[in-house]
């Protein structure tokens, strides 16, 4: 379970961010769950521990995409204005940006 091994940086479990990612999540499918845990790590199987962090914009959030490091495990979230932009942004990253080594 991808929630066990996640830790806050920046961010508390109760932000809005938060809830949204894991709402998106629990409606993904398996599909799409395993193109997000490659979108974070690289990798087809779980990282050690993902780390959730803010990501902090210049101006409307709902402009910018999730960032994520395959290095370090992490994801870096903007203030979306609803979880349905934050679905729409998660899924435009996870099906384009995927241009990093596999296992």
């Amino acid at each position: 379970d991808l929630r066990a091994t996640v830790r806050y940086e920046g961010i508390s479990p109760s932000d809005i961010r938060v809830q949204y990612l894991w709402q998106v999540l629990a409606e993904f499918t398996p599909q799409e769950k395993a193109l997000f845990v490659r979108f974070i790590s690289g990798r087809e199987r779980l990282p050690v521990r993902l780390k959730v962090m803010p990501l902090h914009t210049k101006d409307d959030p709902d402009n910018y995409l999730p960032g994520a490091s395959t290095c370090f495990f992490w994801i870096s979230l903007p203030q979306y204005s609803s979880v349905a932009v934050m679905r729409q942004k998660l899924l435009y990253a996870i099906h384009n940006c995927v241009d990093i080594d596999a296992d």
